[in-house]
């Protein structure tokens, strides 16, 4: 019991109703600092006192807050009764009650994350009904182009085509931000694979393949997932091609290494963010 007491996360103090602290355990010595020279609860920690007293009078049974004044953080503190406690040498202790403190901080981060994941399962559902309405809108913009011979009317088509791209797009990033806890990590051959990612985004995207150079360093590997490392560099060079002047080389993807990392690089010959920004 006590290896467990000192191990867990949170702080745990035992008092008597007179506030003589029985047990503390090494957490609550961290926020509180050391309990070595007070006894009592009383001169160990005024402001935790003062919520415990009002909490024995029955004033107030919410979770109290306080702050930490060792660490600085601000602590939740929750308090409960002991029904016929025991001390280690199996005397009585008469109304004894616990105290019980966490972090604040680590519990709205954990309530966070849960809210986080309910709704990226939430997204994840909306993408996959507005797929469906999406198709069909998409196959009935091709059979209605197959019948139009107005340049104007196939215009709008393309329009209205080049929207359900979009959308497709943004649903499939939604569907994707669900799926990168799968990571399937994969030996990356860096001098065969740029030169076949930059023909694919040149054939997707319409860019001139003149506009990239690399540089890559001899027989460089990285371990990566490469649907993770597609998207990651795709966005970058997107990004690279919208600022770059488009000429000849613009575009410098590099691939070195040192003791410790593999490093990728893209660099345009745009204007750059202004140094006010």
């Amino acid at each position: 019991h006590e290896l467990v007491i000192q191990s867990i996360p949170n702080g745990i103090i035992i008092t008597q109703t007179n506030g003589e602290i029985v047990h503390i355990n090494q957490q609550a010595e961290y926020w509180l600092g050391s309990s070595q020279e007070q006894n009592n609860i009383m001169d160990y920690a005024p402001n935790l006192a003062e919520k415990f007293i009002r909490w024995q009078k029955g004033e107030d049974e919410r979770t109290h807050f306080i702050t930490s004044p060792q660490t600085g953080k601000i602590l939740e503190a929750r308090f409960a009764a002991l029904q016929n406690p025991t001390d280690a040498l199996n005397m009585p202790l008469d109304n004894s009650a616990v105290i019980f403190l966490d972090d604040a901080e680590r519990r709205q981060t954990q309530a966070q994350q849960i809210k986080l994941a309910a709704l990226g399962r939430l997204t994840a559902n909306i993408a996959h009904e507005i797929r469906n309405p999406l198709s069909a809108i998409s196959h009935a913009s091709d059979l209605l182009a197959e019948e139009l011979d107005s340049p104007i009317s196939r215009r709008l088509v393309k329009i209205v085509r080049d929207n359900i791209d979009r959308l497709d797009k943004i649903v499939k990033d939604v569907l994707e931000l669900n799926r990168r806890d799968h990571v399937k990590t994969k030996t990356i051959r860096l001098n065969q694979y740029l030169p076949e990612f930059i023909q694919s985004i040149s054939a997707a995207e319409k860019f001139d393949p003149l506009v990239f150079s690399c540089h890559i360093e001899n027989n460089l590997c990285i371990a990566f997932d490469p649907n993770h490392l597609q998207q990651v560099l795709w966005n970058i060079v997107c990004n690279a091609h919208r600022h770059s002047q488009k000429k000849t080389g613009s575009i410098q993807i590099h691939a070195w290494k040192n003791a410790k990392y593999c490093h990728l690089g893209v660099q345009d010959d745009g204007e750059g963010v202004p140094e006010a920004q």
